[in-house]
């Protein structure tokens, strides 16, 4: 009978895990029936696991469309994780100074354990103000600066693994939609040492981006952002910044 409850437990933590894994930056609000549809699962089922982790706090009802949003509970408790990376303390100063002097935005940004993989955005300085303001915001790592920045120095098996399993979306006319493309690109970041996303994501919006890395491996990114006639315009100078800023931060954290 134990092992038979342990089991249910893990079963049910593992649905709880899916359901709130189908939410991310191009599926912010879901419904009941398209939850389902996802995880290929009873509508009822998913109704009962929404209904606890509403309960909760973990996801909230729009009350207009009555889908589902991740809500305030989870963000608090994601917060913790954020609150003990190491590597946020230590970019903190940099990245406000990259800030001010280019009189951009600077996001750090880590990637998702587990598909369907994305670029978490930790924190955010802005330049027109010496507060930090903390956004939770993914973005697809093969459009972004800063999810070219990480794929590119992972490890050559991690990397092949996660393209792979890439859900390749063309946000705009420039878009990568092709691993193959992708790794190209990867190849030549790793010799010039910084990613570049020029209207990618977003129409003019191009943003530099470099590793950051410990003594093991690549954990994070930093990146410069704003219109593309900002960047264009202090893009050698931006290059060499971030380079500079990269191997400081990196060296800091061990490597």
């Amino acid at each position: 009978m134990k092992a038979t409850h342990s089991a249910g437990q893990s079963e049910a933590a593992k649905t709880i895990s899916s359901v709130l894994s189908c939410f991310n930056y191009e599926k912010e609000e879901l419904g009941i029936s398209e939850i389902a549809r996802e995880l290929d699962a009873y509508p009822s089922k998913i109704y009962r696991i929404v209904a606890t982790l509403s309960q909760n706090g973990l996801l909230e009802q729009n009350p207009t469309n009555k889908k589902y949003k991740i809500g305030l509970k989870l963000f608090e408790i994601g917060s913790l994780y954020l609150t003990n990376l190491n590597v946020r303390r230590i970019v903190r100063n940099h990245a406000l100074r990259l800030a001010k002097y280019f009189e951009t935005d600077v996001h750090l940004g880590i990637l998702s354990k587990s598909p369907p993989y994305y670029i978490v955005i930790v924190d955010r300085f802005v330049q027109s103000d010496t507060s930090i303001q903390r956004i939770h915001f993914n973005v697809p790592p093969y459009s972004s600066a800063l999810g070219k920045a990480i794929l590119a120095f992972l490890e050559d098996n991690l990397r092949f693994s996660i393209i792979q399993k890439l859900e390749f979306v063309k946000h705009t006319s420039s878009t990568i939609t092709d691993g193959s493309r992708l790794e190209e690109e990867l190849k030549l970041i790793r010799t010039r040492r910084y990613a570049y996303d020029q209207e990618e994501t977003r129409e003019n919006l191009c943003c530099i981006g470099v590793p950051i890395r410990d003594r093991k491996s690549v954990i994070a990114a930093l990146s410069v952002s704003g219109t593309c006639k900002k960047i264009e315009k202090n893009k050698n100078k931006i290059i060499e910044e971030l380079i500079l800023t990269s191997d400081l931060v990196s060296y800091q954290l061990g490597h």
